[in-house]
């Protein structure tokens, strides 16, 4: 287990722990940006915003994959949650900006929350993820 490995304890309480703080970071991280993305989708153009928020979580993903210290998981998680904030709503707003009339926007929208949940269940398949 990666908290067990970089934390170095096996007090099964203390990984729980970390393993929940860990999670609680990336969700409580969108709670700010997602105000500063909003605002910046809207002065600088929500393309600009949708690419910074993609590249910016993809090296946070992979710098909290390649993590040397707990510390430096907790910042990845962080800033992961953050650019995460900047992808899922102004990806939204770029299909309502863009997509026409209500039945294509419609369409739209559920097709993206459609591709979110085959994520989500598909995803840790395809990686191997295991529970133990």
């Amino acid at each position: 287990m990666m908290v067990e490995r970089l934390a170095g304890a096996t007090d099964p309480t203390f990984n729980a722990r970390q393993i929940g703080f860990l999670t609680a970071a990336y969700v409580a991280a969108p709670v700010g940006a997602a105000f500063l993305s909003g605002k910046w989708s809207y002065l600088i153009g929500r393309r600009s915003v949708l690419v910074v928020g993609l590249i910016g979580f993809a090296i946070t993903l992979a710098a909290s994959a390649l993590a040397p210290s707990l510390l430096v998981l907790y910042v990845g998680r962080i800033l992961n949650g953050g650019f995460a904030a900047a992808v899922g709503p102004t990806a939204l707003a770029f299909i309502a900006d863009t997509q026409g009339g209500d039945d294509r926007r419609t369409r739209a929208f559920g097709r993206m929350s459609m591709a979110s949940i085959a994520g989500f269940v598909v995803g840790p398949h395809l990686a191997g993820s295991r529970w133990d």
